[in-house]
């Protein structure tokens, strides 16, 4: 990416945290940014996607530093949490403007291309901090590992909460440090106890996990539709029934290309297909997935 290009996203990320992403107009980027208002549409097509950018700009610096402290076989599974708890902590000092964006302007953003990435972002940071925590405890947190992830990540949100809403200083190696041993302590207290959470509860999130790349969740569920059309060829159904599952997939997927897909559509089509299909696995994917739509 363009030194340019970075220079308006941070002037960009100024104007979100502050003024709201609804509220901001290209042009005072681009006057901001020292640059007229058609040069900024030739950077990024519209504010949407300057925002989606933003979003990713940020993100993958977090996560190459996060990659690296993993890869360092010179540190043991702990150290690596502590290392991992100080760079997101640091990261979160370094851009409160960033971070003030997600809190408030993104919290309840509904558009169907910010929200699947965000969604998206909370799955790789819950998966990041699940594998580490299994690293570390191994048998005695496997039981009530999302319970564990939830606890980790609730103590440092609160802690962000500090920095980023009342100003506060703190120090990342000490909040890191106390992070650390309160998860000490619950995997302690709880070794052995029932979880709250269970896998099944969190299929949304493996589901976005497994996608490396960002995915809107219609075009997911449109590949999904695929394996089962192409699947359709090597069974032998009724012709009539096959007619009724390939008409109820192309449906779905003119509905999957509107701007606002109908979400009770989308599930009424889905009841369809799992009255004429027999294999559920592919069809409880999509139901997931339109849940993340909703």
């Amino acid at each position: 990416m363009e030194d340019r290009q970075i220079e308006i996203m941070q002037v960009a990320m100024r104007f979100f945290s502050k003024k709201g992403f609804h509220a901001t107009s290209m042009q005072e980027i681009a006057a901001d940014s020292g640059i007229s208002k058609g040069s900024l549409y030739k950077c990024f097509e519209s504010k949407e996607e300057l925002l989606i950018q933003v979003f990713k700009f940020n993100h993958d610096n977090m996560v190459e530093k996060a990659k690296r402290i993993n890869a360092d076989s010179s540190l043991a599974p702990k150290e690596k949490l502590n290392k991992m708890l100080i760079v997101e902590f640091e990261g979160i000092l370094e851009n409160k403007e960033y971070f003030n964006l997600l809190t408030k302007s993104l919290l309840f953003e509904k558009n169907q291309k910010i929200r699947p990435l965000m969604q998206q972002v909370r799955a790789e940071m819950m998966d990041w901090h699940k594998e580490i925590l299994l690293q570390i405890y191994g048998e005695d947190v496997a039981p009530f590992i999302w319970d564990a992830v939830l606890s980790l990540q609730g103590i440092l949100k609160e802690y962000v909460s500090i920095v980023i809403q009342d100003q506060q200083k703190l120090d990342a190696t000490k909040i890191a440090e106390y992070v650390v041993s309160c998860v000490d302590a619950i995997v302690k207290q709880h070794k052995n106890k029932a979880p709250v959470l269970k896998d099944d509860m969190m299929k949304n999130y493996l589901i976005l996990k497994e996608n490396k790349k960002w995915i809107p969740i219609e075009d997911q569920i449109i590949q999904v539709l695929s394996h089962i059309k192409f699947r359709l060829k090597s069974e032998l159904l009724p012709l009539d029934k096959n007619k009724e599952i390939e008409k109820t997939i192309l449906l779905f997927n003119e509905e999957l290309k509107e701007k606002k897909p109908r979400i009770f559509l989308l599930n009424s089509l889905l009841a369809n297909l799992e009255k004429n299909l027999k294999e559920k696995e592919e069809l409880n994917t999509i139901e997931n997935l339109i849940k993340l739509l909703d």
